[in-house]
């Protein structure tokens, strides 16, 4: 996915802007009455088939797959949602917008020390396994100490502020 320049920008404005449809649709009454399982497992097994033809023009309509997923996950009760709603999987997803805003920086320098370590001129597959590792690792600890030293914070400072600037009920 391309993530720089204008396409990057155009893209990352459409996944918002989506998210924040879904969410205004999530919301909606009635709307959780619709079959979402089979909705979103037609909407993966689009999304496995784009994945697996490679098309790389299609980063918009991938995006655009992946709310229905989220939406049918949102709406499940079934042993799919309980597996991802115990404690491991609920802090990944808290933390998991410190990680976004760390990933491309944590790719990088795993980049970086490798290729100082003289290990990725070496033609061995394991090399690739070793820069996802450390990749992943890196990204889960850079986003988990980002989100407990700034985000956390800041979301209960401007709470705080919010609540003070509120008029008084009466």
């Amino acid at each position: 996915l391309n993530s720089s320049g204008r396409i990057g920008q155009i893209r990352v404005v459409c996944e918002f802007a989506i998210g924040v449809a879904a969410f205004r649709l999530w919301r909606l009454p009635g709307v959780q009455r619709l079959p979402w399982t089979a909705i979103s497992l037609v909407a993966l097994a689009a999304l496995m088939a784009l994945i697996l033809l490679d098309i790389a023009a299609l980063d918009f309509v991938l995006v655009l797959l992946v709310a229905p997923v989220v939406m049918g996950l949102a709406y499940d009760r079934g042993k799919l949602v309980r597996g991802l709603s115990v404690r491991p999987m609920v802090y990944l997803g808290e933390i998991s917008y410190s990680v976004y805003l760390v990933h491309a920086l944590a790719i990088q320098t795993v980049d970086w020390c490798l290729r100082r370590a003289g290990m990725v001129l070496q033609p061995a597959p394991e090399i690739g396994w070793v820069f996802m590792a450390a990749s992943i690792a890196l990204s889960l600890a850079g986003g988990a100490l980002l989100f407990h030293v700034v985000e956390k914070p800041a979301r209960y400072w401007l709470r705080a502020r919010l609540r003070q600037s509120d008029p008084a009920p009466g």
